[in-house]
């Protein structure tokens, strides 16, 4: 998974490249496909990145300090789910089905669904290995899908804290859809 992590941080930083919007304050907001933007608060002492390639909206949250976990935020139209307001809305079953079919490839997973301090249900992802240790947050809102990776760049073990800043993120997003 630590190998799935950094292909994600290189093919981010590789789109940077090609168009970027280095965020220096605490809140960034990005324009998605004239349909939307998203205005998002991040942690304090990060640098963002925001590029928009090809359909997908990706953050990079890079943690100046070398001990703080960095962030991955995809945002794509959910092709499963387009009707889809939130997570909250799909039945246990079906919402079973979806954890099932993210932790299909993984090697060591766990999940679980957890509520952002709005009530929206996010499910996360533990990846835990020998190696290294990957925390992903999924959920849809208004037939998005929106996905978290969580990591250190030494591999260690998320915490809590980290957990609690990455559903931070979640909680303070704010979707406006355009005219």
């Amino acid at each position: 998974m630590k190998k799935i992590f950094a292909l994600i941080l290189a093919a981010a930083l590789a789109a940077t490249m090609l168009f970027t919007c280095t965020a220096m304050a605490e809140k960034v907001e990005v324009v998605y496909d004239d349909a939307l933007t998203l205005s998002m608060n991040y942690p304090e002492g990060y640098d963002v990145t925001t590029t928009n390639m090809e359909g997908v909206l990706m953050w990079l949250m890079v943690a100046q300090d070398e001990t703080a976990p960095n962030f991955v935020m995809m945002l794509t139209v959910s092709e499963e789910y387009p009707e889809l307001e939130r997570l909250n809305d799909l039945t246990e079953e079906e919402l079973q089905e979806m954890i099932n079919a993210l932790i299909e490839d993984l090697n060591n997973p766990t999940a679980s669904v957890v509520n952002t301090g709005l009530g929206s249900k996010v499910i996360v992802i533990d990846e835990q290995g020998a190696e290294d240790d990957l925390v992903i947050l999924e959920s849809v809102y208004h037939g998005y899908d929106i996905v978290m990776y969580v990591g250190h760049n030494d591999g260690s073990t998320i915490t809590v804290a980290d957990l609690q800043a990455a559903m931070q993120i979640h909680t303070d997003m704010d979707f406006i859809e355009s005219k």
